[in-house]
């Protein structure tokens, strides 16, 4: 089935912070009523349709627990054609895009949540908030994101419930993940081997940075949590050529506990990371 592709892209609220003032992007939040005409809309889950996509097999399956904003109908690619020109619908899908950072262009899957355009040009559509899930290689295949995709569709909606109720640049994101940052330490934090640089930090080193709760799991330890609505928090990586967002993300409700950009090659929490995240 046809995959949409965003030509050009900026960052959503949940990766915007110091990233637009690296990438000279000027992104607000959405405003108070592009969020309310959100709310008084269905939204149409739509799904890629290729075999084993993982938003697919996520949404399918945990949509209930997942989204809960506002009422949502499961829709394919084909009956999304017809609806999206109905500007009183809204849609989460995933789409191809693309980043320029630093003058190189870089090929992202993205979670969008968009309102519908009478053109159903997705391309004019009101973004209301995107988030890179994971780069494409050269083949169109992505990194795995399915195991923390429900942890990432709670943050988004979070956000979203938590907006300035006036356009804000950024003051206000910042004073909010200031205000949630304190509750890592009442979470136990969960890693992957990937979420670590070069897998150079062991247990006993992280414990000399890190005084709270942690453990080095598999993927199904960190979908378990964020289904189970678990007090435990992941993080949500991205690195791209020689830039990397590093997110942590409560389970439960999605609350962003910890954000931080950095411009080194290595992707992956760092020594700087466990320090600020103290």
């Amino acid at each position: 089935m046809k995959k949409y592709f965003l030509k050009s892209l900026c960052l959503s609220a949940l990766f915007m912070m110091l990233s637009c003032q690296l990438l000279a992007q000027n992104y607000k939040f959405p405003s108070p009523q592009t969020i309310a005409k959100l709310k008084n809309s269905t939204t149409y889950i739509v799904l890629e349709g290729g075999m084993g996509s993982e938003f697919d097999v996520q949404m399918k399956q945990n949509a209930k627990q997942y989204w809960t904003i506002t009422p949502y109908k499961i829709i394919d690619m084909d009956q999304f054609e017809r609806l999206c020109k109905n500007p009183d619908n809204s849609f989460l899908m995933v789409v191809a895009g693309q980043y320029t950072i630093f003058g190189k262009k870089i090929d992202v899957n993205l979670l969008t949540l968009v309102l519908g355009v009478k053109s159903g040009d997705i391309n004019k559509m009101t973004d209301v908030m995107s988030v890179p899930l994971a780069l494409l290689d050269e083949d169109g295949d992505s990194e795995e994101y399915g195991y923390k995709l429900g942890g990432i569709v709670r943050a988004m909606q979070y956000l979203l419930n938590n907006a300035p109720a006036e356009q804000d640049k950024g003051e206000h994101l910042k004073n909010l993940m200031h205000n949630n940052k304190n509750g890592i330490k009442n979470c136990k934090l969960l890693l992957t081997s990937e979420d670590l640089v070069k897998k150079e930090y062991s247990p006993s080193q992280i414990e000399t940075l890190y005084p709270y709760p942690f453990e080095i799991v598999e993927h199904d330890a960190i979908e378990q949590a964020i289904n189970k609505k678990d007090n435990a928090c992941f993080c949500h990586i991205i690195g791209m050529q020689n830039f990397c967002l590093k997110t942590v993300i409560h389970c439960a409700d999605g609350k962003i506990l910890y954000y931080n950009t950095t411009r080194e090659a290595p992707i992956g929490l760092l020594k700087s990371d466990f320090q600020n995240l103290k």
